[in-house]
């Protein structure tokens, strides 16, 4: 073959591209968005050390929580593991002795933490969401004018739910 045929066969290859026929169409795509909560973290309520002073030990932790945009929500907590009644205490690593404590939604200490579930959106320990975490402060207290039990650990356990 001498190179004008070459070229000639190269040309007719390049400019015989197959044409297809074409349609357009539409794809509908939906979700829906559900109201949630969940509870991502929370942080230990930790007094530290209790000795015989005659002032309230105070201290604070926090609970995490995320919840779909303009869901309102309400936390409440349980009496714990170790509580008399509505009285929180905590209890000795490995006697029966107790301690009692308090835990409320304010610094001030004067608005204790719910025990059950609110209105969400309203009152203490409530909010909307935003679809970030949110931070709720648990204020907690170990009264003063108690008898104080052995030396040792001291521990509780409450469980925290979210409402929404």
């Amino acid at each position: 073959m001498n190179k004008m045929t070459v070229i000639g066969v190269v040309a007719l290859v390049a400019s015989a591209t197959p044409s297809f026929a074409q349609d357009t169409g539409s794809l509908d795509v939906t979700a829906e968005v559900l109201s949630s909560c969940n509870i991502t973290s929370t942080s230990t309520l930790a007094f530290g050390s209790v000795d015989q002073s005659a002032a309230n030990i105070d201290n604070q932790g926090a609970v995490s929580l995320i919840c779909t945009a303009t869901t309102a929500w309400v936390l409440h907590t349980d009496d714990g593991i170790n509580a008399s009644g509505a009285q929180k205490r905590m209890k000795h690593a490995s006697q029966a002795d107790t301690l009692n404590y308090n835990i409320f939604t304010d610094g001030g200490r004067s608005v204790p933490f719910p025990t059950v579930a609110g209105t969400p959106g309203s009152g203490a320990a409530s909010g909307t969401g935003n679809g970030v975490a949110q931070s709720v402060t648990v204020f907690g207290r170990i009264p003063s004018g108690q008898t104080l039990p052995r030396p040792g650990t001291y521990s509780d356990t409450l469980t925290v739910t979210v409402s929404y």
